[in-house]
């Protein structure tokens, strides 16, 4: 990217990301799979209690 902007005789000095977001379906899917381990744990944990 900075030799692009450089042929136009500009200098790129800081380059700021504010945030980096996923597709809403990754996110989704993420989210989904957290859900499934976490029960999937919870379960583990009490088959060892008893």
């Amino acid at each position: 990217m900075a030799p692009t902007i450089a042929a136009h005789g500009l200098r790129i000095q800081e380059f700021p990301i504010g945030n980096i977001g996923l597709p809403q379906e990754v996110e989704k899917m993420l989210d989904r799979r957290t859900s499934m381990r976490i029960l999937g744990d919870l379960d583990r944990f009490g088959q060892s209690r008893r």
